[in-house]
């Protein structure tokens, strides 16, 4: 039987991904609720996935880290590369950490004037 701060721990990774996959579809109240429930701005992912050409998502501990894996990506830097800017907003609003570098060696800055998108 699990013990009760296991499941706590399981529940506090679930609301960070959760937060991540929210902030990549451009969800504002979804992120808002996630984030009032105390899920953490800048999270990734603990462990590096990848697609393999066949589809399959690789979660290998012995994949390189200077390759590209969406995981890198905090949920402001998800954001940001998605276009969604009242969900960087409020990221940025709740702590998230525009200095992060994630996916391809991006900040934020580098992701939104890739983009040419002013409200980023």
């Amino acid at each position: 039987m699990a013990m009760e701060g296991e499941i706590t721990t399981h529940l506090d990774r679930l609301k960070e991904s959760f937060l991540w996959a929210a902030a990549k579809g451009g969800r504002l109240q979804e992120c808002a609720s996630l984030l009032d429930l105390g899920a953490l701005p800048d999270w990734t992912s603990p462990t590096p996935r990848r697609r393999t050409n066949n589809g399959i998502i690789s979660t290998s501990s012995s994949l390189d880290r200077h390759q590209n894996y969406d995981d890198e990506d905090t949920p402001l830097l998800v954001a940001v590369r998605s276009g969604h800017a009242d969900v960087a907003s409020l990221l940025l609003a709740h702590g998230a950490d525009p200095t992060k570098i994630g996916r391809g060696r991006n900040n934020i800055l580098h992701l939104a004037a890739a983009r040419g998108d002013e409200d980023l």
